[in-house]
């Protein structure tokens, strides 16, 4: 690639400072982009790549929702972005930090303070490698390829390959576990998680695959302390207490559970979907009242029908009939041709014993989908409980 051909790409700029963000903007542009793009935080910078198509990530290490090493890993492991080339700049020069954004294949580092030239070298460095890539690259690409089509032997044969490169690789020992797990063989996937954690005791990644796959085998009690233990490396990631919360469900301990979705909370104050996945785990776990809160918390940053749907339910659950109603009726407000929300009306005034009110919204619900079976069969009763009254 030339630098004259970087006018037509689109760069994504993501840090807290609105200095340095308009300072690497003013680069980007001297250096030939024309179309560069700022977001605030780790957690805009995802919404932008999730609606826009980016060409190029310039991320900052440290900033608050969502920091730039857990925005690089979602990169990652999204099929969409997985190839979107990433810099990390960071103002501090902390070799863990290095091995850890390496092991989570960022393709370029940059330390503050820097220069237009430094940033262009980079640039032009990581387009160079991606057109002629190393042979250690051209397999773990190969490998993720047979991953997404479930050849999982053709995949742990093009890893091995890299691992045979690169035998000091902690990623490739990480993909070599995901394949075996993938396959079903838990005990190769145990192991080779367990060598990429002793190769890089700071590969997160290592932690999360060996905690999944203790998950599979029903090891709650092992999976939930080594989940504890990336999160003491990486303290302030709201989907790996989220997980630490589920697995203490699942031993049963409710308290340390509760503590985890609190710290998953604390440190995603402002991100909707988390807050969301909170309610969905206590209302699965029977506590409506703690999901009620959750979907409250993620409608004030964000209004979603689903979610209202969901809080909805919750209150109706905990005999908030009231409180349930107003809230479905925001949301049909919302979304007035959503078959789903005059259903649980119905089913919500059927509780109450309001049979004729609750057959009005049942029929609404069967107006927009007539194929709603679960609809017809609760119409069907309700009518007759309502003959009956």
């Amino acid at each position: 690639m030339r630098q004259s051909d970087f006018k037509n790409l689109t760069a994504l700029v993501a840090d807290d400072m609105f200095n340095m963000r308009r300072t690497i903007k003013n680069m980007l542009r001297a250096i030939g982009f024309e179309n560069v793009i700022e977001a605030e935080n780790g957690l805009k910078a995802w919404e932008i790549l999730n609606k826009s198509k980016i060409d190029i990530m310039v991320s900052d290490w440290n900033m608050p929702e969502m920091p730039g090493l857990e925005l690089l890993r979602r990169v990652r492991d999204n099929s969409r972005l997985r190839d979107l080339p990433f810099i990390m700049i960071t103002a501090e020069v902390a070799e863990g930090n290095i091995v850890q954004a390496a092991e989570t294949e960022v393709d370029g580092y940059l330390i503050k303070p820097f220069v237009a030239k430094a940033l262009e070298e980079k640039i032009m460095a990581i387009f160079s490698n991606r057109e002629n890539p190393s042979p250690f690259e051209r397999n773990m690409k190969a490998g993720q390829v047979y991953m997404d089509s479930q050849q999982y032997d053709k995949a742990i044969g093009a890893f091995t390959e890299s691992l045979n490169i690169r035998p000091d690789s902690a990623r490739a020992r990480f993909s070599l576990g995901e394949a075996h797990s993938k396959k079903g063989d838990m005990k190769e996937a145990e192991k080779w998680h367990k060598e990429a954690m002793a190769v890089n005791p700071q590969y997160i990644r290592a932690y999360e695959g060996l905690s999944a796959v203790y998950d599979n085998l029903g090891k709650s009690d092992e999976a939930v302390k080594v989940l504890e233990k990336a999160s003491q490396i990486s303290p302030n990631n709201p989907e790996r207490y989220l997980e630490i919360g589920k697995l203490h469900l699942k031993r049963g301990d409710k308290e340390k559970a509760d503590q985890a979705l609190e710290m998953a909370t604390r440190n995603a104050e402002h991100n909707p979907d988390i807050h969301t996945q909170i309610g969905e785990v206590y209302l699965a776990a029977g506590d409506d009242s703690k999901a009620a809160d959750a979907f409250s918390h993620s409608i004030d940053i964000f209004e979603s029908v689903h979610v209202y749907n969901r809080l909805g339910i919750a209150l109706r659950k905990k005999g908030q009939f009231d409180e349930a109603l107003k809230v479905y009726q925001r949301a049909i407000k919302l979304e007035p041709e959503n078959e789903v929300l005059y259903f649980n009306v119905g089913r919500l005034l059927m509780e109450q014993a309001f049979y004729r009110d609750a057959a009005e919204y049942f029929r609404k619900a069967l107006d927009l989908d007539p194929e709603f079976a679960e609809c017809k069969n609760m119409l069907s009763k309700v009518n007759e409980l309502s003959g009956k009254k």
